[in-house]
């Protein structure tokens, strides 16, 4: 029941906040409106017009998260975005996947798997992380790419499937 009442707060939300413009002060309300349902909610929590989160139950954002228009987050068990994360355009973050069940994926079990990404990370316009997968600290994965499995931390991740393109030293952005 929690569910289905966290999608109605959800669709609310987007209904409500969809004519406000993309300014600071209104992307901190849509961020604070989303977050009265959420798991958790860090301060300066900013969503974008277009953007879409599913699953408010099983989301937890830290400080100064950012999500862009287009982007979607699809929690079905646990999403967490830590400190100072930035979804770009278009990014998707989900912890759930078909699996296929007599020759199809149509009526498959669904496969739910935590999805992390850590404090300043950067998931690039287009960009998607699937479940199971951990983003490490100040990682970028760029535009286009999917992420399969872990990406470790301050490093440049692309390609489909993603992998690792530069791995900064400690201490230096990637």
């Amino acid at each position: 029941m929690r569910h289905k009442l966290c999608l109605l707060w959800s669709w609310w939300v987007r209904l409500t906040t969809a004519g406000l413009p993309d300014l600071p002060a209104c992307l901190r309300w849509r961020g604070w409106l989303y977050g009265l349902a959420m798991r958790r909610r860090g301060r300066d929590f900013q969503v974008a017009a277009g953007a879409r989160l599913v699953g408010l139950e099983s989301l937890a954002v830290g400080d100064h998260v950012y999500l862009a228009p287009g982007s979607v987050v699809l929690a079905a068990a646990d999403v967490t975005l830590e400190d100072e994360v930035m979804l770009a355009y278009g990014a998707v973050v989900t912890d759930g996947d078909h699996t296929a069940a007599s020759g199809s994926y149509r009526f498959g079990p669904r496969r739910n798997a935590r999805v992390h990404v850590g404090r300043g990370a950067w998931i690039g316009a287009n960009a998607v992380v699937l479940a199971g997968v951990d983003v490490g600290e100040g990682s970028l994965l760029a535009a286009g790419s999917v992420a399969t499995r872990d990406l470790p931390a301050n490093c440049m991740a692309g390609g489909v499937p993603a992998h690792v393109i530069h791995a900064a030293g400690a201490g230096s952005g990637a």
